[in-house]
């Protein structure tokens, strides 16, 4: 019988499979940097159910902010105050690795049921190499 051959798998990127995507607008007050993979809320004051407004998410926040709605595809930057159209992913599964809060917290099991809750599953993809490298 042959050996078998251990291999990791490591997909690049914040999706994994099933994404959906919703255009609106991110409003910068200056020069910044949005990694891929970062949370987003909705503003509900501004933009419109399909257009919305998005700001980030900050569990640690007040109002809409507390609420995690949307995951950042690609990163953004901006050399100032503008506002961006953007494609977030607002259902489908994540890497949770890829996925990080704009104000430093760092993601737990309630952040990945918050994200549930609104159809974004976070898939820790540590998970899947174990079973991918399970040979004996």
């Amino acid at each position: 019988m042959a050996n078998g051959v251990a291999t990791n798998l490591d997909p690049a990127g914040v999706a994994l499979f099933g994404v959906e995507h919703l255009a609106g607008t991110f409003a910068f007050a200056g020069a910044d940097d949005l990694a891929a993979g970062t949370i987003l809320s909705v503003d509900t004051s501004a933009g419109s159910a399909s257009k919305p407004a998005y700001i980030l998410y900050n569990p640690a926040g007040a109002g809409d902010e507390l609420v995690p709605s949307a995951v950042l595809e690609d990163a953004v930057s901006v050399t100032g105050a503008t506002t961006v159209a953007i494609r977030p992913i607002v259902s489908g599964t994540v890497r949770f690795e890829a996925l990080s809060i704009d104000a430093g917290t760092a993601l737990t099991a309630t952040h990945m049921l918050a994200l549930r809750d609104k159809g974004i599953i976070a898939q820790p993809v540590n998970d899947l190499a174990e079973y991918d490298n399970a040979l004996s």
